[in-house]
């Protein structure tokens, strides 16, 4: 069964993301975590996915636990505006008046 091209996207960015942060380059993530660079670079891109055994070499070579490299920034502007469609959606017509209110205060 194919992996969603969403789910290797996200994963990949969380990579390279957790990558940065500890100011690794491709090579040296590659290194510590004894795949090749080139993989890396694939799977930051969300061309491949990795196995777990993968994930799991990948997280101790960024030396962070493993669900540290699942955990998909839920604050990005993207999540933000699918909860804010998700809540929209369920609300009431009265609570759609105050939604409307308090973001054109908000933001005007």
């Amino acid at each position: 069964m194919a992996v969603p091209t969403n789910v290797r996207t996200q994963f990949g960015r969380r990579l390279r993301q957790l990558r940065r942060q500890c100011d690794l380059t491709l090579e040296e993530l590659a290194e510590r975590a004894k795949v090749s660079g080139k993989f890396v670079q694939s799977i930051e891109t969300g061309r491949q996915s990795p196995t777990i055994d993968t994930v799991d070499k990948l997280a101790r070579g960024l030396n962070v636990a493993l669900h540290e490299l699942l955990v998909t920034d839920e604050r990005s502007p993207a999540a933000l505006r699918a909860r804010a469609r998700e809540l929209i959606s369920e609300a009431s017509d009265i609570e759609i008046g105050r939604i409307v209110r308090v973001l054109e205060a908000m933001l005007h």
